[in-house]
């Protein structure tokens, strides 16, 4: 059965938990694994199915950040408010419906993603 962040969420607009307040316009980078981190830029927006430590060094860099899993107290949403960058956690399907370089606009606030193109 699929949840509602899953159910919710559309190619244009991708819903999920709002973790980390602010608004932030930029470039989605996929990252599966921590290996692929090095193409991030900065003012990149981070989305990845879940963080690890593995993460931390390059959190400076975000514009906001997007997961596929995580709650509000996930170590995601703690690090987007820790970096004071937008976050929205526990989307279940930001990586399969935001394509890597889109420009996408995070609503830390409302837990929204949308896809601008």
């Amino acid at each position: 059965m699929r949840d509602e962040a899953e159910l919710l969420s559309d190619p244009a607009i991708v819903r999920g938990i709002a973790a980390g307040p602010g608004t932030y316009t930029g470039t989605a980078r996929v990252i599966h694994e921590p290996g692929q981190l090095a193409r991030l830029q900065p003012g990149d927006v981070l989305i990845t199915p879940s963080t690890s430590e593995r993460f931390d060094t390059v959190l400076p860099l975000l514009g906001a950040l997007v997961t596929d899993t995580g709650g509000l107290s996930s170590r995601a949403a703690t690090a987007s408010r820790d970096h004071g960058i937008p976050g929205v956690v526990g989307t279940r399907v930001a990586t399969t419906l935001i394509d890597d370089g889109a420009l996408i606009r995070v609503h830390g606030d409302t837990g929204e993603v949308e896809v601008l193109g």
